[in-house]
């Protein structure tokens, strides 16, 4: 019972925030806004500092132990550095890889306008709904004027 408390005041306080909620648009299934898409964005980039943070505040919390209360480290090389700088290195890191994820989805846009210089057929030149056949002949895929 202990558990389900902290669950049972959320939900009301969540009851309580909602209640007074106006929509400023109608929701349509397969939009977004892009506020919306930034904050995915952002909600993904602060998940992955405090995960990285989050375990190093964790495994730098046994700085003198290789196994925790069995194995001692008695070296001199036992250090593990603040949790302010392992916080920027992390940072760091997390700024690296998003920049390597912007670049490929740059590149991925230049194939896009590669192929938008091209001369392809138009939709309206083709048939609808007609499956194209393999090693057939093209004369096939042109409607007949009948």
């Amino acid at each position: 019972m202990a558990g389900l408390r902290p669950i049972l005041q959320a939900g009301a306080l969540t009851a309580l925030l909602l209640k007074s909620a106006k929509t400023t648009t109608a929701m349509v299934w397969g939009k977004m806004p892009p506020r919306a898409g930034y904050s995915l964005v952002l909600n993904a980039v602060m998940v992955i500092l405090l995960m990285t943070l989050m375990g190093y505040a964790r495994s730098s919390s046994r700085v003198h132990w290789h196994v925790y209360g069995v194995l001692r480290d008695t070296s001199q090389y036992a250090f593990s550095p603040a949790l302010g700088y392992a916080s920027g290195i992390m940072s760091l890191c997390t700024f690296f890889f998003c920049m390597i994820v912007a670049f490929i989805f740059w590149v991925a846009t230049m194939g896009d306008k590669a192929k938008a210089g091209t001369t392809a057929p138009s939709k309206g030149e083709l048939p609808h709904g007609m499956p194209a056949m393999a090693g057939a002949s093209s004369a096939l895929d042109k409607p007949n004027a009948h």
